[in-house]
């Protein structure tokens, strides 16, 4: 707690000049004893009441002939421990320890990028599977292929199910319409076995990504589908579907406006 000079000036001269006790100026005052009796300590000390809070800079003070020798010694090859020792211990070791990180700092092997995106063209292509109430409530599923460079969409077709065969059927049209090098999925089962055994077998790289964990699940469903109904307003990519005769039309919003994928019609 601060205190004005004029308090610190009449505490020490009611301590000093009249005698006062000190429990006596803390009760009049309203001052801690432990207050007063600082300041009254540095003034017949001679030293300010009040020092500055900023704090010291602290300055090397081990001697420039030692850290030569430390640091030919670890250039030579020596460990930390053999430098501190054959420099004559002079200094902890733990100072040692601080000039050899500083001087030699260690190297960061550069690693390997696992980024999901990609500046080249059909470098990298996402899909999924989205579902839709049609028709009075008829379920409609449908699947797609989105390029990560250009946002383009390739291969959006409808099917009954989502199941594994209308999966592999749709990377053999996305496949047919573009040559792209990697496929970023999801880790739901139509993306295993035959659907990675297809990829293989056409040198296609397929990614998956990072699981939820289960507690979050939830959590991460929840904000997936807030974050699709508020695409337009939030200026992310989405997917809108409305119900026509017999299927529904798509249309896909990105920032730089909305786009219509085409009208589809429901598989038998």
């Amino acid at each position: 707690m601060g205190y004005n000079e004029e308090t610190v000036n009449i505490a020490v001269g009611m301590a000093l000049n009249d005698h006062r006790p000190i429990r006596e100026i803390a009760r009049l005052l309203h001052v801690g004893r432990a207050a007063i009796g600082r300041w009254v300590k540095r003034t017949l000390e001679g030293l300010p009441t009040h020092f500055s809070s900023a704090p010291k800079q602290v300055h090397n003070r081990t001697g420039e002939n030692i850290l030569k020798r430390i640091r030919r010694l670890l250039e030579e090859g020596a460990g930390t421990i053999k430098a501190w020792f054959e420099s004559g211990m002079r200094i902890c070791l733990r100072t040692v320890q601080r000039w050899k990180s500083k001087w030699f700092p260690p190297v960061k092997e550069k690693m390997e990028s696992h980024r999901y995106e990609r500046r080249k063209v059909f470098s990298l292509m996402h899909t999924d599977w989205g579902v839709k109430r049609i028709n009075g409530g008829q379920r409609c599923c449908f699947t797609f292929y989105e390029d990560d460079a250009s946002r383009r969409l390739y291969a959006t077709k409808a099917y009954a199910r989502a199941d594994s065969d209308n999966t592999t059927d749709a990377l053999v049209s996305a496949r047919s319409e573009a040559d792209f090098g990697a496929v970023l999925s999801d880790r739901g089962k139509v993306y295993q076995n035959a659907f990675r055994g297809l990829c293989r077998s056409n040198g296609i790289k397929s990614l998956h990504t990072h699981p939820y964990p289960p507690k979050t699940f939830k959590e991460a469903e929840k904000q997936m589908s807030s974050d699709i109904a508020h695409s337009k307003n939030k200026g992310r990519l989405g997917l809108m579907a409305a119900p026509i005769e017999g299927g529904f039309t798509l249309w896909f919003h990105h920032g730089g406006g909305i786009m219509h994928v085409g009208d589809f019609k429901t598989a038998a």
